[in-house]
């Protein structure tokens, strides 16, 4: 070992010495050696500023068997200290602490609190070290997101080797589960002797014969790319262990590999059948990015694409959180936007995939496993409403399931706080249909401050100010003392990004009765083209927000909106987008985009946009002034159909002005 190293590592010494010292000062424990599988009580002294708290929660993360589980209790004032219980979990070499209260987080001003388990012999547990070492590092993935600042007090792979080093040699548990790991961090370390030390780790591991040695020699094999020689220990996981996980793994590939859907179902349901699940065969695979839910869902789709859906019932109950959000936005959500099938057969479906997101809330995804307790309530809550909650009303609404439909509106608000306009707008429905005033003003008035409101909400919200006043004088200043007066400002800086120059290329298209528009014609007048097409879901979704601002601009005959309906693939679609506009009651200006030579698609003139501004995507906005320029482009929409008038009528006024 160089003298830097030396140094660096006497340094680190000194520091988590003073570390846990700190710790102790602030964070006792009883008792003082805590022992896996048994209750402690810990007492914590609270930072200045913390004293005034109601409530101080520790968030207690647990390295139990080489993986980072997260616990959160309550504390319990006792004069200037807090106190609580915690069981330490049996498998636990390393716990973590963090104290929360008052808006103050406290970690031991980036130190850490720490402090190794035992066991009932006096001996560490597997992890301790190990533990210590890598969380302390963002190289190896073992450290706890948001807990300490990495990028400054984070330490070096000297260090954690260090560490890794400590551990095989004091736990020899921990050989085969941390082989991967030692051998990683002494490259990273640079030490003397790699190479001799890698092969005397991989003959370790060769000789004790166990899968998980086995798959650690193949890995390493690898990371040194000795690609014969990985395959080789691969081959031979394989054929001593068919049954295994690495078996599994590899015939997984095989499978995605598969082209023909039908062949493929087939092989994933036989490695179903043939392969038992289990939690650590299913934290092996998310290793490498796989997991059940992929198969659970390629069925699925497979079944989909051929029209059957009785999967749903099968599969659905087995599968994660993940893995069912992904399933509703594929298999309902879609759909029911774009009415491929109707809301009476797709309920089925939303129903069991509601019923097993309720029932896995205890179960925290791997990707928010660093999450508290509360934490992981807010986002499920979130989530859910965000992803599920908002199609579900609307789906049982349009069913007629109009009390159900409005206890999960409630449901959803909770953790959206009136921030959907679609949920809004259905929840004023609902509203309505029960009677419930009060809490339909209470709702129209909060989605005007978050602006996530519709000019269906905004005419209950004029007329329930006629019915009180006999008048509509005063009713736009009524209106404004509702807005959030921050929204102005953030909506004036959000439009600087749409902000374009250059001059429109000339264009000439046909409207739904088979007359001419051109640009020759719009000389002297400020004009939108909405670029949209009839199987584009947000196009369709921001019809109401553009009709607003039609409205708006109906007396202004220096202000024309056209609609062009464009990228269209199948035969038949002028009808169709005559036929969804009128039955929607959008009175718009519909133009079709043109055709450039044999083309099979019309896009004629969004793709010259596209290709002039280097972008991509429908619907597309574009608001050019009385010259022919371009004065604005924007692509996408936000969701809120107030939020797009705003920006629309703003734009279109700082247009009008410019000379």
């Amino acid at each position: 070992m160089s003298l830097k190293h030396f140094c660096l590592l006497i340094t680190f010494c000194i520091l988590s010495v003073s570390s846990f010292a700190q710790a102790k000062e602030r964070l006792t424990f009883s008792p003082g050696k805590p022992v896996a599988g048994q209750s402690i009580n810990l007492t914590y002294t609270p930072l200045p500023g913390m004293e005034k708290a109601n409530q101080i929660k520790a968030h207690i993360y647990s390295f139990n068997h080489f993986e980072w589980n997260t616990y959160e209790i309550n504390l319990t004032k006792e004069n200037d200290v807090w106190s609580g219980n915690y069981t330490i979990p049996i498998n636990s070499g390393l716990l973590i602490f963090k104290f929360v209260g008052n808006g103050i987080t406290d970690n031991n001003n980036n130190m850490g609190f720490a402090c190794m388990v035992f066991g009932n012999d006096g001996k560490s547990i597997p992890g301790a070290y190990a533990g210590w070492g890598l969380f302390r590092s963002n190289k190896y993935g073992y450290d706890i997101p948001d807990y300490v600042n990495l990028d400054k007090y984070g330490v070096s792979d000297t260090v954690v080797h260090y560490w890794l080093q400590l551990e095989v040699e004091r736990c020899r548990a921990s050989n085969v589960p941390m082989s991967y790991m030692y051998v990683a961090t002494m490259k990273g370390a640079n030490t003397p002797d790699i190479e001799s030390k890698t092969n005397r780790v991989m003959n370790f591991l060769l000789k004790d014969g166990s899968e998980d040695a086995l798959i650690n020699a193949m890995r390493i094999a690898m990371s040194d790319n000795k690609k014969t020689l990985s395959d080789s220990i691969s081959d031979a996981i394989v054929k001593k262990y068919p049954q295994g996980k690495w078996a599994f793994k590899k015939r997984f590939d095989a499978i995605s590999m598969v082209s023909d859907m039908n062949t493929k179902r087939s092989e994933m349901e036989n490695m179903l059948e043939s392969f038992t699940r289990t939690d650590e065969l299913e934290s092996f695979l998310q290793a490498y990015g796989r997991n059940y839910d992929d198969l659970y869902s390629n069925i699925l789709l497979i079944d989909a694409v051929n029209k059957h859906f009785d999967g749903i019932q099968k599969y659905i109950p087995q599968m994660s959180f993940g893995g069912v959000i992904s399933m509703f936005y594929r298999l309902v959500e879609v759909p029911h936007l774009r009415k491929d099938i109707p809301d009476s057969v797709l309920i089925k479906y939303a129903d069991i995939m509601v019923d097993r997101l309720e029932k896995i809330k205890p179960i925290r995804p791997i990707n928010y496993k660093f999450l508290s307790d509360e934490e992981w309530e807010s986002k499920f809550d979130k989530l859910l409403a965000d992803n599920v909650y908002i199609y579900y009303v609307d789906m049982l609404k349009n069913l007629g399931n109009y009390s159900k439909a409005l206890d999960y509106a409630y449901k959803a608000q909770n953790a959206l706080e009136y921030k959907s306009a679609p949920l809004n707008e259905d929840m004023a429905f609902l509203l309505n249909k029960a009677g419930k005033e009060d809490d339909l003003q209470t709702l129209l008035q909060k989605s005007l401050f978050t602006n996530q409101t519709s000019d269906t909400m905004m005419a209950m919200f004029k007329a329930d100010y006629y019915k009180k006043h006999n008048s509509y004088d005063g009713y736009d200043k009524y209106v404004e003392s509702f807005k959030n007066p921050a929204d102005k400002s953030a909506m004036l800086e959000s439009i600087k990004e749409y902000k374009r120059s250059g001059k429109m290329p000339a264009w000439r298209m046909t409207d739904a009765n088979g007359n001419t528009v051109t640009s020759e014609q719009m000389k002297g007048k400020v004009y939108v083209l909405d670029f949209w097409a009839s199987w584009c879901v947000p196009c369709k979704a921001s019809f109401p927000g553009m009709k607003m601002a039609v409205e708006h601009f109906k007396d202004d005959k220096n202000v024309k909106f056209y609609f062009v309906d464009t990228q269209e693939m199948v035969q038949g679609y002028q009808k169709t987008a005559v036929d969804y506009l009128k039955k929607n009651n959008f009175p718009f200006n519909l133009l079709f985009d043109g055709k450039v030579g044999g083309s099979k698609i019309n896009d004629e003139y969004v793709k010259q946009i596209e290709s002039h501004y280097t972008i991509s995507g429908i619907p597309l906005k574009i608001i050019v002034d009385g010259n022919g320029d371009i004065q604005y482009i924007a692509i996408g929409y936000k969701g809120s159909p107030s939020g797009l008038a705003d920006e629309l009528i703003e734009m279109i006024e700082q247009t009008k002005n410019f000379k």
